[in-house]
């Protein structure tokens, strides 16, 4: 999200007022990239034998919807359909800073569009679910090394951006930068609408 904020939004001068349509377009291929490794990856879990994870399978730690144990040479298919394929994000603020010139805790109108995309995550997550027979989630994820990966990443493709790559973390989830001035009680208000979707 945040690469997508830089390269569609205000923060490197090349344009007075964010390309939303261009950053939407590219939000949707994201989403579907997300998608498609979900399947890919699924499906290179699930067609493993039982023997490949003992423990988890054959042993009968993790049973088949006809609940029972796995054959050394079953695929863990029906034991990995229940999980969770994970629609991730990180770096809200960092995103809107980029877009916009203002986190989404320093303007409504840039709070409304960073809901809009985290519901535009939940709701492609419904719709992956029922696109697959399998369980899509939304994700507020909290990226404690990936944080600092992405920001070293963004860091030496872009530079030092003002909000964005000048701290040693991209921002977890939807959070408000932690080093905004803002009460306890402001910013539970911004975060806690995030948590239902």
């Amino acid at each position: 999200l945040v690469k997508l904020g830089i390269e569609y939004g205000i923060c490197q001068g090349k344009r007075e007022v964010a390309d939303l349509n261009g950053f939407l377009k590219a939000f949707e291929k994201l989403l579907l990239l997300a998608e498609k490794s979900l399947i890919d990856r699924y499906e290179w879990i699930a067609s493993k034998p039982s023997k490949s994870g003992f423990f988890m399978y054959k042993n009968g730690t993790m049973k088949n919807n006809l609940g029972r144990k796995l054959n050394a040479n079953e695929e863990v298919r029906e034991c990995v359909k229940h999980g969770t394929l994970a629609i991730g994000y990180i770096g809200i603020a960092e995103c809107m800073k980029a877009l916009f010139g203002k986190d989404h805790s320093q303007d409504d109108t840039v709070y409304s569009f960073a809901y809009s995309l985290v519901a535009r995550i939940n709701e492609f997550a419904k719709q992956a679910t029922e696109r697959h027979g399998l369980n899509f989630s939304a994700y507020a994820t909290p990226a404690e090394s990936t944080c600092m990966t992405l920001r070293d990443k963004l860091y030496n493709q872009y530079g030092l951006l003002e909000g964005i790559t000048d701290r040693a973390y991209i921002t977890n989830s939807h959070h408000v930068p932690v080093y905004n001035e803002i009460s306890i009680f402001k910013k539970i208000d911004l975060e806690a609408p995030f948590s239902k979707l």
